[in-house]
């Protein structure tokens, strides 16, 4: 979880954010950190779990994928 590096978000992070996001539906979910302690929360700018965060997950992967797609067309 706690996977830092300088520059832009990676696929790392949208791996973390998508793992804890899905860790949350578990029955048996192991203890997840909050959001504001996950560096790659803060790298899409979500700062704090809410109710659209699963929304707002899906938006952030979205550009990011959209990013990646871009530079591996040039």
């Amino acid at each position: 979880w706690s996977y830092d590096h300088p520059g832009d978000a990676d696929y790392t992070d949208i791996l973390l954010i998508a793992h804890w996001h899905a860790t949350l539906a578990c029955s048996t979910r192991p203890r997840l950190p909050p959001v504001n302690e996950i560096p790659a929360f803060r790298r899409f700018g979500l700062h704090a779990q809410s109710t659209d965060l699963g929304m707002r997950i899906a938006a952030a992967g979205g550009s990011a994928v959209e990013r990646a797609e871009t530079l591996l067309e040039d």
